[in-house]
């Protein structure tokens, strides 16, 4: 038998201490990713450039 992890609420992920990980709740559950790194983000800039004349 596997046990899930309890729910988090919006208020507990705000809580979270800030460092070199990015958190998400997805459907209550905590989703921890790195950090997007400074080549990551000029492309995102980049293309939302782009799409904004759409």
């Amino acid at each position: 038998m596997t046990t899930c992890p309890p729910l988090m609420t919006a208020k507990e992920l705000i809580r979270l201490p800030r460092g070199r990980e990015r958190h998400e709740l997805v459907r209550g559950r905590l989703v921890t990713m790195p950090l997007r790194g400074t080549r990551e983000g000029t492309v995102v800039a980049s293309d939302s450039g782009l799409a904004a004349p759409f």
